[in-house]
């Protein structure tokens, strides 16, 4: 045949020669045993961007939990009388509520009942104290934005309670 076309069949023509193989270096091998055994592993932005956006919301989750729960945004000191203390929930916490009362004169008004939660076992037993003998005490509360089971029903949580040195004298 008298064609100028390359013949891919036979073995003579278009033969390219084998390339001469060096031998490797102690340090090539080395290289090449490292290659071999590490794992390419391409960077996923996606997956960065998820964990981020996770942690970013769990960390707001965490202080906002932390500002509605246990962040007292009040603390106030209210005068006045005890007149419950008592223990009730499926978790017992003490419960109590105080008669506000304020002075004009020579006489106390009424103002109000403030209804409160006791977290300190020491703070309840000096409340039912101060509601048997009827004494006035000054009360420190704490005002929090929400209730926990633990701390009790009420959002406002008793701190401390002392006897009230304020004392009206009466005329006879």
């Amino acid at each position: 045949m008298d064609d100028k076309f390359d013949d891919y069949f036979n073995e003579q023509a278009g033969q390219e020669p084998e390339p001469t193989v060096q031998p490797e270096t102690p340090r090539e091998r080395e290289e090449r045993r490292i290659d071999e055994a590490t794992i390419e592993r391409g960077h996923n932005t996606l997956r960065t961007v998820i964990v981020t956006t996770v942690v970013v919301l769990l960390m707001m989750l965490g202080l906002w939990l932390w500002w509605r729960y246990y962040y007292p945004y009040s603390t106030e000191q209210v005068h006045g009388f005890i007149t419950s203390v008592k223990a009730e929930g499926l978790i017992k916490t003490y419960e109590a509520e105080m008669v506000k009362v304020s002075y004009v004169g020579d006489t106390f008004h009424i103002d109000e009942v403030v209804p409160f939660s006791i977290e300190s076992d020491s703070v309840a037993r000096r409340c039912e104290v101060f509601n048997s003998n009827g004494r006035r005490v000054v009360l420190t509360l704490d005002g929090y934005r929400g209730a926990l089971p633990w701390r009790g029903n009420s959002r406002l949580v008793a701190v401390d309670i002392a006897p009230d040195s304020l004392r009206v004298e009466t005329k006879r």
